[in-house]
């Protein structure tokens, strides 16, 4: 899990919030959730997926996931002529080099 980015005598006091005990565990469930939320999201997708599926996950279009499996971006089963099913890991891996680009490229 991911350290404070500042010791908190670097916090500025106009960057502090006031909150309940609630709140304040509400707003460490969020943090939690978004630090663990790639590998929760990882063990909940189904084992081979539908190229509708994974154009959802990659927030494209069907057309799109097809397109990267024609030029050899993305790995995938051909089922017909249009349609394809993509191993969960395969794709797991396609998202981790899309992000170590994007991070190369920042």
């Amino acid at each position: 899990m991911g350290a404070l980015k500042k010791p908190l005598e670097q916090i500025q006091p106009s960057k502090l919030i006031v909150c309940t005990p609630e709140e304040l565990q509400a707003l460490v469930r969020v943090a939690v959730r978004a630090e663990m939320g790639d590998r929760q999201q990882a063990e909940e997708l189904p084992e081979y997926m539908t190229t509708q599926q994974v154009a959802d996950l990659l927030q494209t279009s069907t057309r799109n996931v097809r397109y990267m499996v024609t030029r050899k971006e993305l790995r995938a089963t051909r089922l017909g002529e249009r349609e394809y099913r993509f191993a969960r890991p395969d794709v797991l891996e396609y998202l981790d080099q899309q992000r170590q680009k994007a991070g190369a490229g920042a």
